[in-house]
This record gives C-alpha cells, structure tokens and sequence, in this order.
C-alpha cells in the first residue's frame, strides 16, 4: 500500500510494542476467564448457557458503572448501580462502587439518598484512603440541601485532619464560598490565600 492509514514503522515503536503486548496479554486473560467460568457455571453447577450470561450482569453493571463515573455520566452510573443495588443486593459491592453510587445519586439530585449513604461510608470506614472524598461529598451533599453550617463542619474537618490529600484545595474553596455568601470576609481570606 502506497499510502497507509497509519504509517507500519509506528509498530516497531518499543513503547507501542509493548502497549500492543500488554492488551493482547488482558485480552487473553479476560477471554479466558470467562469462558472457563462459564464452562464451570454449566457444567459443575448445571447452570444453562442463559443463567451462566447472566451470572456475569452484576460485572458488567458494576464496570458500567465504575465507567460511567469516571467519565461524569452521572445519570449512566446511577442507574447502573441501582440496577446492581436493587437486583443484585446480596452482592458485595466494593468501597470506590459505593462512593461512585453515592456521588451518582448527589449529582442526579437524590440528595437525601446520597447523604444517607455517604454517612453510612464515613462512619464505617474509619480508616479508608478515600475519605477524604467521602467527606467532600458528604460536605457537599449538606451545603446542596441548605445545612450549611454542617457543610462547614466537614470542609473544616477535611482541611484540619487531611491536609495532603486530594481535595482539600476544593475543601477550602467551598467553605471560602460558604464563609462570603455568610459575609464573614476576613475568615474567608485566610482561605483564598491557600489557593
């Protein structure tokens, strides 16, 4: 081919050499994963070829999801993960899903849900590495129903007790905001100086 879509010297690249190998590496793995599960499914459990692909829907809702979340397809992500909560509720679902449920269901506006299941977080995992989050959007959840002064609790909190991490700078922008529309200049400006 004189002229082809994507010049062939590119594959001799060793970075897209090993890209290529590391996908093909998944792929395989991935592929061979669910075909001797669902070998097993059927003929160990006796499961027909039907129940064996459907043994595999809380995976695919739960990677649906986790997607969709990433992307800021909110709408996407909450009603995947209320298809896995309501239809699948047995199921053990994983620390990131439940905060990417959680702020699902905050920035689709079911705000009451969305506490009640951060709260439920913040109080049972006491020393996860994504609380800081947790509490952002518990915080967040609070100033998007009127508790502002809650809502100012938890971004003091999360500045005070975790100040490395991630979104502390987003703590301290929002609890500035919260302290200007209260017209308590002079504590908001120690705030914007951090940023």
């Amino acid at each position: 081919v004189a002229h082809p879509l994507v010049p062939l010297g590119v594959f001799r690249l060793g970075s897209v050499a090993a890209a290529n190998g590391i996908a093909l590496t998944i792929g395989a793995a991935l592929f061979g994963m669910f075909f001797f599960l669902s070998l097993y499914l059927q003929q160990v459990n006796g499961y027909s070829p039907l129940k064996a692909g459907f043994a595999f829907l809380p995976a695919a809702l739960a990677t649906l999801g986790s997607a969709a979340a990433r992307s800021g397809e909110w709408p996407v992500a909450r009603e995947a993960y209320q298809l896995l909560a309501t239809r699948y509720a047995g199921q053990n679902i994983g620390a990131e899903a439940r905060l990417d449920h959680a702020e699902a269901l905050l920035r689709t506006g079911a705000v009451p849900e969305a506490r009640q299941r951060l709260e439920a977080f913040v109080n049972r995992e006491t020393g996860d590495p994504r609380l800081p989050r947790a509490l952002l959007l518990l915080a967040q959840s609070y100033e998007t129903g009127g508790e502002k002064d809650k809502a100012m609790d938890i971004y003091a909190r999360l500045r005070r007790d975790y100040t490395p991490a991630a979104g502390t700078e987003r703590a301290a922008f929002s609890q500035g905001r919260l302290l200007l529309t209260q017209g308590k200049w002079e504590e908001a400006r120690p705030l914007g100086d951090l940023l």
